[in-house]
């Protein structure tokens, strides 16, 4: 059986790497948003009755849009602009793969429309080439950084496919997907049990078991909200308002990580407990959309509904 399997291990840079992928970031940031004008361009003509075939962005004219069109384009790309050649040319490539990824989202209903990458995004690019790829215990090799040591928690086995590297605003990370072939698993054994989802308790188990997820503490949220207000309160793009916004999610990344531990702790040992796992079938997003309402018809008990969502 052949399984695909992702594993997340932190990266140790030195200064001069990490000045070297912030540079790739930016350079597959540029691509994905003209890749994207591009597209916007082309669908706006089309709508407007005029002719596909024009040139946009300045780019190379196309008469459709598609990621085997756009990806044929980077040469060019690089050709025109210089600077991307400080970037690999298959994690450029694939920001057109990930413009035809967002899109192909959006049409299923899964997405909002694609909207162009900021500095202020999570930053991020990917190395699809399993050649130019060497993972080890402790370094791991990639195309235009070298040698990077980082924190190999788990052995990985199979066979590394792409590495996706992304920073969270303090540490750069490494998603390595693998393909792995195992053992056929064994029918799922031991009881069923049934989970009961709640506000005041998170989940009341058939069993009598009561699981409670950890929650922000009145500290915690007073601090969040503080440089929430603070973030709101610099200049757009400005140097200020980038050193805000990087506090501001370190201190809701603690809060998000805590409750993400305690959820896998949990469903692990559920999952190796119970052969059989009911669950509510719950409209989430329907609960859980905000009561604030138009301009004109106002929504009710606006602040019970945001604590009842938080």
């Amino acid at each position: 059986m052949v399984v695909h399997k992702a594993h997340r291990m932190r990266l140790r840079p030195t200064r001069e790497q990490e000045a070297r992928m912030h540079r790739i970031a930016g350079c597959t940031r540029f691509v994905f948003n003209l890749f994207l004008q591009q597209r916007q361009d082309l669908y706006r003509a089309h709508a407007a009755g005029g002719h596909r075939d024009q040139p946009s962005a300045d780019l190379p004219p196309l008469h459709r849009v598609s990621a085997i069109d756009q990806l044929g384009q980077v040469s060019a790309l690089r050709a025109q602009f210089p600077f991307l050649e400080a970037a690999p040319f298959h994690a450029l490539q694939q920001a057109a793969v990930d413009v035809e990824d967002a899109f192909q989202r959006f049409f299923a209903g899964q997405t909002r429309h694609p909207t162009w990458r900021t500095k202020d995004d999570r930053q991020r690019f990917r190395f699809p080439d399993p050649k130019q790829l060497h993972c080890n215990e402790r370094t791991i090799r990639l195309p235009k950084l070298g040698e990077m040591r980082w924190n190999l928690s788990r052995p990985m086995q199979g066979q590394v496919r792409s590495v996706t590297v992304s920073f969270d605003g303090d540490h750069w990370y490494a998603s390595v997907a693998t393909l792995e072939t195992i053992a056929e698993p064994e029918a799922p054994a031991g009881p069923a049990v049934a989970i009961d989802v709640g506000i005041r308790i998170t989940a009341t188990l058939s069993t009598g078991a009561v699981f409670q997820a950890p929650v922000a503490t009145a500290a915690e949220r007073r601090r969040l909200r503080i440089r929430q207000r603070r973030v709101s309160r610099r200049q757009r793009r400005s140097r200020n308002r980038r050193r805000a916004l990087r506090r501001y999610r370190t201190t809701s990344r603690r809060m998000t990580n805590r409750t993400h531990h305690a959820h896998h702790v949990v469903t692990t040992a559920l999952a190796q407990t119970h052969g059989v796992i009911v669950l509510e079938d719950l409209h989430l997003t329907a609960m859980s959309a905000a009561a604030a309402g138009a301009e004109a018809e106002p929504g009710r008990m606006v602040r019970q509904k945001a604590g009842l969502n938080r």
